[in-house]
């Protein structure tokens, strides 16, 4: 973001705490926030027709999310959840987009480059749960959980085992 932008913004936002559980955004429902997470866990799902949750994404520190709602009159495409207690900052979604029409076009380039981002990592992820076995992607998110370690160490899941396993597609059974 622009400096002059940023202490404007910073200005107009809130801070808020989500206890494990709690629901951020609900499918369908137009959020006047773009949401940065501060600490903890989210996870952005759908239902299907017949009430199966699909994860789409599982997103931790530094990460985003309602940014599309810049395009769509704040309509969300899919629920936010945290599956921690979890801490998010909330940035005005019309004055983003107040400030990408009148203003400045970096901020509007680096957002689309910030979802393209997004989608890649998602398209690979659907490329990765239809060539990969099961045991393959538990592996592969494991590394990921993994801090680089000489000799034994000790792995603790970030979020519920169910969550993972929703988000690595598969059963938790299946998981476990």
């Amino acid at each position: 973001m622009p400096e002059a932008f940023y202490a404007s913004a910073m200005e107009n936002t809130q801070t808020k705490k989500y206890a494990k559980g709690e629901r951020i955004l609900i499918l369908g429902e137009a959020s006047p926030f773009v949401h940065v997470i501060t600490s903890g866990w989210v996870k952005l799902f759908r239902e299907t027709f017949d009430g199966e949750e699909v994860v789409i994404d599982v997103m931790s520190e530094g990460s985003f999310f309602g940014e599309e709602g810049l395009f769509n009159e704040g309509v969300c495409s899919y629920g936010a959840e945290a599956v921690q207690d979890t801490q998010v900052i909330m940035i005005p979604r019309q004055a983003l987009a107040d400030e990408v029409a009148r203003k400045d076009s970096s901020l509007a380039l680096n957002i689309l480059k910030c979802m393209m981002r997004k989608k890649n990592a998602q398209d690979m992820e659907v490329e990765h749960r239809t060539a990969q076995s099961a045991p393959q992607r538990i592996g592969c998110f494991l590394l990921k959980t993994c801090k680089p370690s000489q000799g034994p160490a000790v792995l603790r899941l970030p979020y519920d085992k169910s969550v993972v396993a929703a988000r690595l597609g598969m059963q938790p059974e299946t998981f476990s």
